[in-house]
């Protein structure tokens, strides 16, 4: 009897932390869908998603574009995509974190970093894009020059010495 009162117990005792980490997990994703929605990643993500299908098909008729366009928005299922994401979120971060995230997004400071997010982002891009295109020219030209000296260095001793 006693061992059954100590399964019976323990079993208790196990339920219940089930059911406060369950607890801790849905405060958690509840901080993270506010977080989200305060830094508007998910219309930030769309908006960047469908900008991207644009570009692949600019080249095409105004009806191609219209129709690709249509299916893709139809197709995309961005809910699943953002359940997945906040589950990195809440595998990640305490929520106590999230909710510190949430604060600092609340603020002006955060505010005025959500709302220039893209145009950060995108002056970023260019300028990374420009410091990577003059890096790859300098490369080539170090490449030509060095493959010159080692072209000149070849035919130096492959001359015959005179004596």
């Amino acid at each position: 009897m006693t061992r059954l009162l100590v399964l019976v117990l323990i079993s208790g005792f196990h339920l219940s932390v089930a059911k406060a980490d369950d607890s801790e997990v849905n405060s958690k994703r509840a901080a993270v869908q506010d977080l989200m929605k305060t830094t508007r990643v998910e219309e930030e993500a769309k908006k960047m998603f469908m900008d991207g299908a644009k570009a692949s098909v600019a080249t095409e008729s105004p009806e191609e574009q219209k129709a690709f366009l249509t299916m893709v928005e139809k197709e995309a299922d961005f809910s699943k995509l953002f359940e997945q994401i906040s589950e990195i979120y809440v595998k990640t971060f305490s929520l106590e974190e999230i909710q510190a995230f949430n604060s600092f997004y609340q603020s002006q400071a955060g505010k005025k970093w959500v709302e220039n997010q893209s145009n950060l982002a995108r002056m970023t891009s260019g300028l990374i894009k420009d410091w990577m295109s003059r890096l790859e020219e300098k490369m080539e030209a170090l490449a030509e020059k060095e493959e010159a000296s080692s072209i000149k260095s070849k035919k130096t001793k492959s001359k015959p010495k005179k004596k």
